[in-house]
């Protein structure tokens, strides 16, 4: 953040790219407060999100089990225009399944797939994972069993 405050001082307009690399920081620290006000700062610089943007903070939420922000986020990413992506989807299922909302990240996997994004093994190991959780077997070995259907080699 240092060299953030330093192209402040000196006048200098951080760019997009500037902004996306400075939220990929808040998501490896965990501080999805600070992703937060840098949005409002990207908006206020006049820019507007991207699909990376809004993925990475959807990560940051994952990362920090904020899933109802998580999906504040995803609401606001649509109204933007902007079309999730397979890691968008996969960070907002993760957030659902790790706070215990299994039938809410099953939903969102068929939003992904509605949407036209096709799910991938990290999409499975995380439905799988939610499903062990949830002492489903029987569901978990359902989608194994998809996940052979579609030529997807499961996670170690």
């Amino acid at each position: 953040f240092r060299l953030h405050k330093e192209m402040k001082a000196c006048e200098i307009q951080p760019d997009l790219v500037s902004f996306n690399a400075l939220l990929s920081v808040c998501r490896t620290a965990g501080l999805w407060k600070e992703s937060l006000e840098l949005l409002e700062e990207v908006k206020r610089c006049g820019l507007r999100g991207d699909v990376i943007t809004y993925s990475t903070m959807i990560s940051t939420c994952d990362k920090t089990r904020k899933p109802d922000v998580a999906l504040h986020l995803y609401e606001e990413m649509l109204a933007c225009g902007l079309t999730p992506n397979v890691i968008t989807f996969n960070s907002l299922i993760s957030a659902l399944a790790r706070a215990g909302r299994r039938e809410r990240a099953f939903e969102m996997r068929a939003e992904m797939e509605a949407r036209g994004v096709e799910p991938n093994v990290v999409t499975f190991s995380t439905l799988i994972a939610a499903c062990r959780h949830h002492n489903n077997w029987v569901l978990a070995f359902e989608l194994l069993l998809e996940m052979t259907v579609k030529r997807l080699a499961p996670d170690p």
